[in-house]
C-alpha cells in the first residue's frame, strides 16, 4: 500500500492505530508508520507528535514525518528490527549491562522532565531497542505537558499498564500529575529487568513471592533493592526527582565497574586477595565476641568503639572496619547490619 510517498507493509494492528513498515524511494532505511484508526484519539495523537518534536535526545524516539490532514492521520518514526525491550533475551545481559541500559532510559526521562513532559506510560513495550541494545523511549501518546491548560487523557480512563503505572493513576485518578509517577514506573522496569520479566501490581517487590533476595545473596541484587525501595513506594518516599535516581544509578555502576562491595551484612562479599573465598563475619556490632577481639585479632575492646571484622573462608584474609572516625562510638550508618 502506498501512502503519500511511502510504500508500506502491514506490521501490526491495535485498537487505536495500525503500524506499517515503510520505505520511500532513494532511502535505504526502514521506518515504522503509525496510522491512527480512531479519530476520537486525535488529540492524544497530536500530543505524541508535539512531545517528540520538542525532545531531541539520543534515547528518545524521533518523529521523521507526520500528516494530520489525512482522513487517517499518521506519523513516521525509525524502525528497529529488535523491536521493544520486552522482546529482549534478558538472560544474556549481565547485571552491569542491565544497569547501564537502565541508566540510559533514566537519562532520557530526565531530559523529558527537564522539558516539562511527564511520560506516564513507561513500560518495556514502549522502549524500542537499536541493534546495539541502545534503548529508545517511545510512545508519548499519554504524556502530560506540564504547561498545558487541559489534559488529553479522558478522566475515566486508566493511564498506562496496570503493572507499571503508579498507584495514584489507578482508576483514572489524575488530579495530581507529578514527575515522581514516572519514577515509580522506572522502579517497576528495573525490577522487571532483574527478575527476568516478572511483573506484579502495586508495591510487592519485598513480598515473599517476588523477593529476589530470598534465593540469592549476590551483591548486585542488594544494589537493585536500594533503588527499588526508593522508587516502588508511596510518592513521599520516592526519589524527589529523576535526576536523583540517575545519580544513584551512576553510583551503582561505579561500584560494580570498580569491583566494589555492598555494605550489607547479608550480601556475598568475594575475597579481594585470593579471589576464591567469601568473606564471613567474625565480629559485628553491637554483639562483640570480645574474646575473639583480644585473642584472635589483637584488638582491645572499648566502650567507645565498635568493630566489624570479615574473614575470608578460603585464605583467611581479614578486613577491619572501625567506628572511631564517627566520634561518638556508633558504627558507620552506611553499613546495613540488621
Amino acid at each position: 500500500m502506498a501512502l503519500d510517498d511511502w510504500k508500506t507493509e502491514s506490521l501490526t494492528e491495535g485498537g487505536q492505530s495500525r503500524i506499517f513498515v515503510a520505505q520511500r524511494d532513494g532511502d535505504p532505511n526502514k521506518y515504522a508508520l503509525k496510522r491512527l484508526k480512531n479519530l476520537d484519539r486525535i488529540e492524544r495523537f497530536k500530543n505524541e507528535i508535539e512531545s517528540c518534536l520538542k525532545l531531541r535526545h539520543p534515547n528518545i524516539i524521533e518523529v521523521v514525518e507526520y500528516n494530520l490532514s489525512k482522513p487517517k492521520p499518521y506519523l513516521v518514526i525509525p524502525f528497529y528490527e529488535l523491536g521493544s525491550l520486552s522482546e529482549l533475551d534478558l538472560e544474556k545481559i549481565s547485571p552491569l549491562d542491565k544497569f547501564k541500559l537502565f541508566s540510559k532510559i533514566c537519562n532520557a526521562v530526565k531530559y523529558a522532565h527537564g522539558n516539562n513532559i511527564i511520560h506516564r506510560d513507561l513500560k518495556p513495550d514502549n522502549i524500542l531497542m537499536k541493534d546495539d541494545h541502545t534503548p529508545i523511549v517511545s510512545d508519548f501518546g499519554l504524556c502530560f505537558l506540564e504547561t498545558n491548560v487541559g489534559r488529553v487523557t479522558i478522566t475515566d480512563e486508566v493511564v498506562g499498564s496496570r503493572h507499571f503505572i503508579a498507584p495514584e493513576y489507578e482508576d483514572g485518578r489524575l488530579e495530581t500529575v507529578t514527575q515522581t509517577s514516572d519514577i515509580y514506573s522506572m522502579g517497576k522496569i528495573l525490577y522487571w529487568l532483574f527478575a527476568n520479566k516478572v511483573t506484579f501490581a502495586r508495591e510487592k517487590h519485598r513480598d515473599p513471592n517476588y523477593f529476589l533476595l530470598g534465593s540469592s545473596d549476590e551483591g548486585y541484587l542488594y544494589l537493585v533493592y536500594n533503588l527499588l525501595d526508593k522508587t516502588i513506594t508511596e510518592p513521599a518516599q520516592r526519589y524527589s526527582s529523576i535526576g536523583e535516581l540517575c545519580s544513584a544509578i551512576d553510583t551503582t555502576i561505579f561500584v560494580l565497574e570498580h569491583d566494589g562491595r555492598v555494605l550489607n551484612k547479608s550480601a556475598k562479599k568475594p575475597c579481594l586477595f585470593c579471589r576464591r573465598g567469601i568473606y564471613r563475619i567474625e565480629v559485628a556490632p553491637p554483639n562483640h565476641k570480645y574474646g575473639n577481639l583480644t585473642d584472635s585479632f589483637g584488638l582491645k575492646p572499648s566502650n567507645y568503639s565498635e568493630y566489624l571484622i570479615l574473614v575470608c573462608d578460603f585464605c583467611g584474609h581479614v578486613q577491619y572496619f572501625h567506628s572511631s572516625s564517627l566520634g561518638d562510638g556508633s558504627f558507620n550508618p552506611n553499613w546495613k547490619l540488621t
